[in-house]
């Protein structure tokens, strides 16, 4: 049966490998993100040299898909800059999680250490001792 320290640690050992899950995953959309505008950018050149050459007709219609493309790979910009937002809050609440859960390790850590603590049956001084060792770690909880 795991100890509550065993088990706090698989669980900060969980929280990291998620974190860095996500960081790789906001990482791939980042590269793909910069290599796509490149495709964006030189498509916009392409297809203003083109409406330039084409009839009225012809240059409405590929302004209007031109201006449509542009509309959705601006909206693709807004949802990642949206989600790397959320993923730098994430990153800090993760942190600080990290932070509690490796305080809480150490007091679990303490704790066990104390109820090793062997207790001599007529000895008043040495239950007196651990009665207040206890009392400390109880104080010392993590909140």
């Amino acid at each position: 049966c795991p100890t509550l320290t065993e088990i706090s640690d698989l669980l900060q050992e969980e929280v990291t490998t998620f974190t860095k899950g996500k960081l790789n995953d906001d990482q791939e959309l980042q590269d793909g993100i910069g290599s796509q505008h490149a495709v964006v950018t030189s498509l916009n050149v392409t297809g203003k040299e083109i409406i330039d050459q084409s009839s009225t007709a012809d240059a409405g219609i590929l302004k209007e898909k031109l201006s449509s493309l542009n509309r959705r790979w601006q909206g693709v910009c807004r949802q990642v800059d949206a989600r790397k937002k959320r993923l730098e809050e994430d990153k800090t609440l993760l942190s600080e999680l990290q932070k509690d859960l490796k305080e809480f390790n150490c007091w679990l850590e303490e704790g066990e250490r104390i109820v090793r603590i062997e207790l001599v049956p007529g000895n008043e001084q040495n239950l007196k001792d651990s009665l207040e060792t206890v009392k400390l770690q109880v104080d010392e909880i993590p909140s």
